[in-house]
């Protein structure tokens, strides 16, 4: 939104693919954009076409990642962009909580052995 008179300064829409293979990813995007424009004359429309590269580098096993990453788009005004990153993400939790409750037996594991899931004693769960 503007600041001046609340009105609608920009706007966009993606459609991207991604792909993961074991520690890498890749994906492909396409962005319409609109942007009210800043000078007489310049197009509010724009769109863009672009592509991006990351992988996953566990330095200690699900407590300690540190994700490089690369991404670079074309526009359709001529202009281009090129980026790169390093994410570092830690979890104390033993990575517990990037997993779905059907791949792991949290709390089980931490519970001192008393189920979660299912039927026991006669208790639907």
């Amino acid at each position: 939104m503007g600041h001046d008179a609340g009105a609608l300064e920009t706007g966009s829409v993606r459609v991207g693919t991604l792909l993961a293979l074991g520690r890498a990813s890749g994906g492909f995007h396409t962005d319409g954009i609109w942007s009210r424009p800043s000078r007489a004359g310049d197009s509010p429309f724009d769109a863009a076409v672009g592509m991006s590269v990351g992988f996953d580098n566990w330095l200690i096993p699900k407590s300690l990642n540190v994700q490089p990453s690369a991404n670079a788009a074309y526009r359709s005004s001529g202009s281009w962009q090129v980026g790169c990153f390093v994410s570092v993400s830690a979890s104390s939790e033993n990575g517990i909580r990037d997993f779905s409750s059907s791949e792991v037996d949290f709390p089980e594991q931490h519970g001192g052995g008393v189920p979660w899931r299912g039927t026991y004693q006669g208790v639907q769960r």
